[in-house]
């Protein structure tokens, strides 16, 4: 795949670095949403709720996929194994949830959260999460619940995606693809939606948005090599898509349908137009691309933190959107340094002595 630098009004084709700017940014919208939901939602800070964030993950999935397949498809016809794929992998993953995963067991100091949390099974599953594997306690990830996708992410779709590559030709990626809408559309019948899997109780659930999404982000990859979109849509049409899908103010039984046209039509369509979109400031998609994955998996306990100085009086300001917009532009704003000062070193560092190795 030929690399080449994009200049304001092109597409999003690879530019130098091998990055999808427009899919950077999506990722990065859809990042912000799940800190507006859990600010509204879990943690009543107030303002707006853009009530079908959770489908971000979905996403995420997808998104991973997609640039996982154009990344490695030819590095496993190369010769790349199973073994090294998935240590690329951690190595990706791991520094920032590790950070995430020290910030949750600080929040072990606010009492609120202590209480919660108490009982004989916390010790080992803070060890397990540590893995990115789940605990034994009815939420997969009691500390830090965006947890649970990265778990079916690295240790589900990676591995297995891994482990099939050499069998996976399109018939076979078709099937795969196939029962894995059969697998979802069961899952959202059987608990009534789409937002499951950060449990126990609904872990199947959490698989099958996991495998579906993943697997049609790496067909999205073949299909978008061999057929790219005819047309250039402009980058901030779709990042405008994604925010209406995510927040139409849709209730009842039509939300269930709702959930599956965007898992199954909508976030795809997004993918495979994004990776070719007309992208006029580019920049803009490299800062949310480069925040999103600190953001998503840091905010949880950072928002703890913040709920704990609201309650107890060190943060003056009320419940409304001001709260809320305040915050989240911290998050982000902190998440862009950690990038840059924290998780792009380590990993470069790693990528050196892997080289040198």
């Amino acid at each position: 795949m030929a690399s080449r630098t994009i200049t304001a009004g092109q597409g999003t084709t690879p530019l130098d670095d091998g990055r999808y700017r427009t899919l950077d940014m999506l990722r990065g919208v859809a990042a912000v949403t799940v800190v507006l939901y859990h600010e509204a939602d879990a943690y009543r800070f107030g303002g707006w709720r853009p009530g079908f964030s959770f489908l971000a993950v979905d996403l995420f999935f997808c998104l991973s996929g997609f640039v996982i397949a154009r990344s490695n498809d030819r590095r496993f016809a190369a010769g790349l194994t199973v073994g090294a794929f998935m240590s690329r992998r951690l190595y990706r993953l791991a520094p920032l949830h590790l950070l995430g995963w020290l910030l949750a067991l600080l929040t072990l100091l606010i009492p609120s959260v202590r209480e919660g949390a108490g009982g004989p099974s916390l010790a080992p599953t803070l060890a397990t999460n540590l893995l990115l594997l789940p605990g034994a306690l009815p939420v997969l990830f009691p500390l830090n619940p965006p947890g649970w996708s990265l778990f079916q992410e690295l240790w589900v779709a990676n591995l297995l995606y891994a482990l099939l590559w050499h069998r996976l030709r399109p018939a076979i990626l078709g099937l795969l693809v196939v029962l894995a809408t059969g697998g979802l559309l069961f899952a959202a019948r059987f608990y009534h939606g789409a937002n499951v899997g950060f449990e126990y109780a609904s872990a199947g659930g959490g698989f099958a948005r996991a495998l579906f999404s993943f697997f049609v982000g790496v067909a999205l990859a073949r299909l978008h090599s061999h057929r790219p979109a005819r047309f250039q849509v402009p980058a901030i049409w779709l990042c405008a898509a994604l925010v209406a899908l995510l927040s139409l103010p849709i209730s009842g039984r039509p939300a269930t349908a709702y959930q599956l046209f965007c898992i199954v039509v909508g976030f795809p369509a997004l993918i495979y137009w994004g990776a070719s979109a007309r992208e006029r400031r580019p920049a803009i998609g490299i800062a949310l691309g480069e925040a999103s994955y600190a953001a998503y998996v840091t905010h949880w306990p950072l928002l703890a933190f913040v709920a704990w100085g609201w309650r107890t009086g060190l943060i003056g300001a009320g419940p409304g959107p001001v709260l809320q917009l305040t915050v989240a532009a911290a998050i982000i704003a902190a998440s862009f340094s950690v990038h840059h000062l924290l998780d792009q070193p380590i990993r470069n560092g790693i990528t050196r002595g892997r080289n040198r190795a």
